[in-house]
């Protein structure tokens, strides 16, 4: 009965936290997304750590203030648990499997975590199962990936909606003579350094003339956990 209860309660709070955004902010920062994160996949076993992120973006991906057209993207990220001598010589690769649907590739390291990544450049947000593998040299190593977000209770469009409402002062100081001088950037984040496994949606609103600002919203219950202007 309890959990019940607890269910009900957490229902109500997101229902008036979300329904308490301003239609017109949401509308604006809707109509400027440069990039929205709609879903992530996670798997881990003892050699990798494998994400599968997974939204649209500008086509152009430039942060100035500026909105443009949006593509699909479905970022694979793999992280070595432990070195490997192999990639040190040879061509890392992936395959991506999403039901029966084959995507494979060569990987790119990033300089600066050192993951391996590579972009299929499709909006994948399925629950049909989804395994990645990467290999190099005579390495191999594979992984089923988990829809995390589809635990969450708040989504990628609740997050807008809460940030909105949260900046809405902010908000309305990019509006000018009925244009909207920024643009709007909604991302999945965690800490790996507090705890990798607990995410947050973190959504930044980027003016063109050098100020903007962001907010980071609790993936289950909506509240914003930390608020940064620049």
């Amino acid at each position: 009965m309890k959990k019940y209860i607890f269910v009900f309660v957490c229902f109500i709070t997101c229902f008036i936290v979300l329904t308490g955004c301003s239609s017109v902010e949401y509308r604006l920062a809707k109509e400027n997304i440069a990039e929205i994160r709609e879903s992530l996949y996670v798997g881990e076993n003892k050699e990798i750590n494998a994400t599968l992120s997974c939204g649209k973006r500008e086509k152009d991906y430039v942060i100035n203030g500026y909105a443009t057209e949006l593509i699909e993207f479905g970022v694979l990220t793999f992280e070595l648990l432990k070195p490997v001598d192999e990639f040190e010589n040879f061509e890392p690769m992936f395959v991506l499997f999403v039901g029966t649907k084959r995507y494979d590739g060569i990987l790119e390291k990033n300089p600066f975590d050192g993951t391996y990544v590579a972009d299929i450049k499709k909006n994948i947000n399925t629950t049909d199962v989804v395994n990645a593998k990467i290999m190099c040299g005579t390495f191999s190593s594979e992984v089923n990936l988990n829809l995390l977000t589809d635990t969450w209770e708040i989504n990628c469009e609740d997050a807008l909606k809460i940030a909105c409402k949260n900046q809405k002062e902010n908000i309305k100081n990019f509006e000018e003579n009925g244009a909207f001088l920024a643009e709007v950037y909604v991302k999945i984040v965690n800490d790996e350094e507090i705890n990798k496994d607990e995410y947050f949606w973190y959504v930044n609103f980027v003016g063109r003339k050098g100020r903007n600002f962001a907010v980071i919203i609790n993936t289950q219950n909506g509240e914003v956990m930390a608020e940064k202007s620049i």
